[in-house]
């Protein structure tokens, strides 16, 4: 394949112009687009998605790819510049897909973005070569039902890359995030901690979501629901408080160690720290050939792709120190 980046800069210049301009889409839209057009980050990030599809031994010209949990569509954009015939692109939140399909109108690339449910998409069985998913299965509600939805679109011999830097076989990336979940439900609340500008914590948002959905709960009945709808959002967690208040049976979801968060106002997880060697396992119950390695980063060092390729001889070794793993998987 040809250099994406180099092939492509005077596009992806235009493409960051358009975007800078673009209504309606959020900051962090843009913010994304300004990356890709850098000429360091941006030839880096490229670079890096060449590098996972060489892993892969995966060549998307022509093929159907499915971007899995789309965000912004970066990785949507760069499929389509790399030759690949469709790219469906499936994302949660309803400004990222209106953003990605203005862009795909606005410079004629293959590209159809959808907002919806990664684990029950519309598209048909076997009709996906390529399942791309990079820095999303760590936020699905339920990954397990993404890994059987894989299984039914992507046809056999085509590819599912899984890209995601919070790593739960590295004890050290592991113990962060449920540092910071345990921070985020029972403090400490100080001034240094949460400083102006940086999210609430989860209690203090749960707490806020439920007053603005029941302005007339007393005040105490607040304060125990917060303290009882740990790792509830969205949905699920109005259908937990109007139940409290239908019945009088307060939730029991308080907050244990461990226990996976979601965002309070849609129900998102939140950088849950999964096991490849687990997801890579589920994959091969699923009917797939499929391996989980650790992954070092590309392109900012030239000893990081022989870094990589030792990580891969060590195996599970090497997904103890790193931050980021890679899952290849081929369908049977």
């Amino acid at each position: 394949m040809p250099d994406l980046f180099s092939t492509h800069q005077n596009r992806l210049r235009d493409l960051d112009a358009f975007v800078a301009a673009l209504p309606g889409v959020p900051e962090t839209f843009r913010a994304k687009y300004r990356v890709l057009a850098d000429p360091v980050l941006g030839a880096r990030r490229t670079r890096l998605l060449e590098y996972e599809l060489r892993v892969a031994r995966c060549d998307p010209r022509g093929g159907t790819v499915l971007d899995a949990g789309a965000g912004t569509g970066i990785y949507s954009v760069m499929f389509a510049l790399l030759g690949a015939e469709r790219v469906e692109a499936i994302d949660f939140f309803p400004d990222n897909v209106h953003g990605l399909n203005e862009v795909a109108t606005r410079f004629s690339l293959p590209i159809r973005a959808q907002h919806g449910d990664i684990a029950g998409t519309s598209l048909g069985a076997a009709t996906v070569s390529l399942a791309y998913c990079t820095e999303a299965i760590s936020h699905f509600h339920d990954w397990g039902a993404f890994l059987a939805e894989m299984t039914r679109v992507v046809r056999p011999g085509g590819r599912l890359i899984i890209a995601d830097g919070n790593n739960g076989a590295n004890p050290r990336v592991k113990g962060h995030i449920l540092d910071f979940w345990e921070e985020s439900e029972t403090g400490p609340f100080t001034a240094g901690r949460f400083a102006p500008g940086k999210n609430l914590p989860y209690l203090f948002r749960r707490w806020a979501m439920i007053r603005r959905r029941f302005p007339e709960a007393r005040d105490d009945d607040i304060f125990q629901l917060g303290l009882r709808t740990a790792g509830l959002g969205g949905d699920e967690l109005i259908a937990a408080c109007r139940s409290y208040f239908e019945t009088g049976a307060l939730p029991g979801h308080a907050y244990r160690r461990g226990m996976s968060q979601r965002r309070p106002e849609d129900g998102q997880r939140n950088e849950e720290p999964l096991d490849p060697r687990a997801i890579a396992g589920r994959l091969r119950e699923l009917g797939f050939d499929a391996s989980a390695r650790a992954h070092f980063g590309y392109g900012r060092s030239p000893l990081l792709p022989l870094i990589n390729a030792v990580g891969a001889a060590l195996g599970s070794l090497a997904l103890r120190l790193a931050d980021r793993y890679l899952v290849i998987a081929t369908k049977r």
